[in-house]
């Protein structure tokens, strides 16, 4: 127990020193555990208020992006390979908490990823080789989206009508399940806006992106699939409901006639995935390359 500790901790600490965009190593002795969940909400500040984006132009000039898709690439490793087997010595509650960080930091790194990128000249700094990396990570989370992300919403609103004695009766291991499907779902919506960005900043990335989203990883199958299933859509008590931001929202009036932010950023890609030629011709010149 103690040797699982120590590891969770040993992941936290890494993560940590992933997203300190000041002194890297200095602020991992006196940031806290909550030094990685404060820069998103910085980033998001700067975002949404229009003033100069230190987090993200620090995090260019440090060349720490492609080290943030890294440490994502190697939180999702950890819970498809370990995790399940850790579950339930994980469920415990010396090491809840700490599981549970563990689990969040996947979203929060894809959530700064998706702030960051939607700058074109970000998206271009990252770097051909962690791009692809990031082009995957898109393609596994849409087929999540497709597959398995309607079966987690029917569920979780199910959930919602437990009675106060069936949420007492719940398990440590059933609420940590609950917290990495919530993370889940979370995360693979993020990732929807970074394969938008990808798509949409396309004509001037590297013919090795451009070849793994059209061509190897087919992700126009996926979207079209998310716009006939869209699993952001649910009906809860007879009314419709929108996830959005983060949180489910009823949707009334004449938002019902209006399009989402997710099916928008689907459509979006969608389309500059079949109607901008310079890609097709620069997708094709990358497979004769990679052929050759």
């Amino acid at each position: 127990e103690k040797e699982l500790i120590f590891c969770l901790e040993e992941i936290i600490i890494i993560s940590r020193i992933f997203t300190t965009v000041g002194s890297f190593g200095e602020e991992i002795h006196r940031g806290g555990g909550r030094q990685a969940h404060h820069r998103v909400v910085q980033a998001h500040h700067s975002a949404a208020s229009h003033h100069d984006e230190f987090v993200v132009e620090a995090l260019v000039s440090h060349d720490k992006l492609p080290v943030l898709v890294l440490e994502l690439i190697a939180l999702e490793c950890w819970k498809v390979k370990a995790f399940p087997s850790l579950r339930p010595a994980l469920s415990k509650e010396v090491v809840h908490v700490s599981a549970y960080l563990v689990l969040q930091h996947e979203a929060q790194l894809i959530n700064l990823l998706e702030l960051c990128l939607f700058h074109r000249h970000v998206c271009e700094s990252v770097g051909e080789d962690a791009l692809v990396e990031l082009a995957d990570y898109c393609h596994r989370k849409v087929t999540y989206l497709v597959a398995q992300a309607g079966e987690y919403v029917r569920a979780s609103t199910k959930k919602l009508e437990r009675s106060a004695a069936e949420l007492m009766a719940a398990t440590q291991e059933e609420e940590l399940q609950d917290k990495f499907d919530e993370v889940q779902f979370n995360s693979a919506i993020c990732a929807l806006t970074v394969l938008r960005y990808l798509t949409e900043f396309m004509p001037s990335l590297q013919p090795g992106v451009i070849a793994r989203v059209l061509t190897t990883n087919d992700d126009i199958m996926g979207l079209i699939e998310l716009l006939d299933n869209p699993p952001w859509k649910r009906r809860r008590k007879k009314k419709l409901e929108r996830y959005a931001d983060g949180k489910w929202a009823q949707v009334v009036g004449d938002e019902r006639v209006r399009i989402g932010k997710h099916d928008a950023e689907s459509k979006a890609s969608l389309w500059r995935t079949l109607h901008v030629s310079p890609l097709r011709t620069r997708s094709l010149q990358a497979r004769t390359h990679f052929v050759n």
